[in-house]
């Protein structure tokens, strides 16, 4: 979903309010707050801006405020259109730089920020069911690709086939043999037969 914005409930010791924004997109979600605080009185909460003419007690104008809220809105819709587009996701440490970058004076334009952040796609192109089996003895199915590009590594995001059917986020290195000095380390992830996935058959 889109970003919203809210008023905190609680108020600083000049009596004003934090503005929070909340982002949540597919199973990821990320809450921070602006960076400016007003007086309940001036947020219009039908618009989920700052009414304009009205200033916090920092002197900062409602037109500044509500730059930076309509840019950050633009960044997110920008994201998510791109992502679901290609049936991707959105991890919420990425969320976090997004907004980060969009709160900053780092970037031209909120356009320059979408295109630095869908570089990250993350897509399910390879259409073959796949199943890996962890050292654990545990049960997942492949979801996607992910690529963080501040550490330059690749991961797979699984989801747990039974219990809490939670997704993990797991190095793309953990799923092949690594030598260890003279010897071979097993990878930490295997993968499997859809049967032996599904426990249709036993595990020799």
């Amino acid at each position: 979903m889109a970003a919203s914005f809210t008023l905190e409930k609680r108020t600083n010791r000049f009596g004003e309010c934090p503005i929070r924004i909340s982002w949540a997109f597919g199973d990821f979600r990320y809450q921070t707050t602006l960076g400016f605080s007003i007086k309940a009185e001036n947020w219009d909460n039908l618009r989920k801006e700052v009414k304009a003419g009205t200033h916090n007690l920092d002197g900062v104008a409602a037109d500044d405020i509500n730059h930076y809220i309509k840019r950050i809105k633009s960044v997110v819709s920008g994201i998510e259109t791109y992502y679901k587009a290609r049936n991707g996701f959105f991890l919420d440490i990425w969320m976090k730089e997004a907004i980060k970058d969009a709160k900053s004076s780092n970037f031209h334009s909120s356009f320059d920020i979408i295109e630095r952040w869908t570089v990250n796609a993350a897509s399910t192109d390879d259409n073959r069911k796949r199943y890996y089996r962890s050292g654990m003895d545990e049960y997942y199915a492949f979801i996607c690709n992910a690529f963080d590009q501040y550490n330059r590594d690749e991961f797979y995001i699984l989801q747990e086939m039974f219990g809490s059917t939670k997704r993990i986020i797991v190095p793309k290195r953990d799923f092949e043999k690594r030598k260890d000095g003279s010897m071979w380390a097993t990878a930490k992830f295997v993968e499997v037969t859809e049967d032996e996935a599904l426990g249709r058959v036993h595990r020799e």
